[in-house]
């Protein structure tokens, strides 16, 4: 899985965005959030026809959501 996928840079989404924020640790362990995401698709199956990004943006923003 492409390390890009898991660790979602939000930088450049609005409040609208259809990528949802994702506000990871400053250093993530990318393994771990790749089976987080796996896991979370595997459990929410749904996310399938979702584009990669939005789905783990989905999985992960339940885990490691903005607070601000």
């Amino acid at each position: 899985m492409c390390a890009w996928y898991v660790t979602p840079c939000d930088c450049f989404h609005s409040d609208d965005s259809e990528i949802p924020r994702v506000c990871l640790p400053p250093d993530p362990d990318v393994d771990a959030l790749a089976q987080e995401v796996m896991e979370g698709l595997i459990k929410s199956p749904d996310l399938l026809g979702e584009s990669a990004d939005v789905a783990a943006g989905m999985i992960l923003k339940k885990i490691y959501p903005c607070t601000e």
